[in-house]
């Protein structure tokens, strides 16, 4: 084996050096590309919301639990069932809600990407008591479940 000169182990260096760099811009656009379809939504519970409707004076807004459900994905996602757990866990027993005031039409709808909605409830259309604890969960049409965190509604 012949000697190695200096060049040649600089030459080596720099040749590992973009090997890995290559590999990390593959690892990193392949990440991006990912992320960019990977279905994520956010949802979150806001009790004790009011509800302007135009028109109408500031001491008349009708009261409301406001649900903000933002789509963080590359492509539109379209919600098929959305449904209040009480409790802490999942098995305690809920209500599916078929129709949220503040959508367009009832059952099924469309969040366009990198877009929200803010549907909500009026107390009275859910049985609830004070300090009830709830989480809010939506099905999308490619089956995954997303979920709120741990509220209380109706705090004094």
């Amino acid at each position: 084996m012949p000697d190695q000169t200096t060049l040649d182990v600089v030459t080596a260096v720099v040749a590992g050096y973009a090997a890995a760099v290559a590999t990390a811009g593959v690892a990193v656009q392949g990440a991006t590309w990912w992320r960019g379809w990977a279905t994520r939504v956010k949802v979150a519970v806001r009790p004790g919301m009011k509800v302007a409707t135009p028109g109408t004076p500031v001491t008349d807004h009708e009261d409301a639990i406001i649900f903000e459900i933002v789509n963080h994905s590359g492509h539109d996602v379209k919600i098929v069932t959305f449904w209040l757990a009480r409790g802490w866990r999942r098995k305690r027993g809920g209500w599916a809600i078929p129709w949220l005031r503040g959508v367009p039409a009832p059952g099924q709808f469309t969040i366009p990407a990198r877009d929200a909605v803010t549907p909500y409830l009026s107390p009275e259309d859910v049985e609830m008591t004070r300090g009830m604890a709830v989480r809010a969960y939506v099905k999308t049409s490619d089956g995954r479940v997303f979920r709120s965190r741990r509220t209380r509604l109706l705090q004094s």
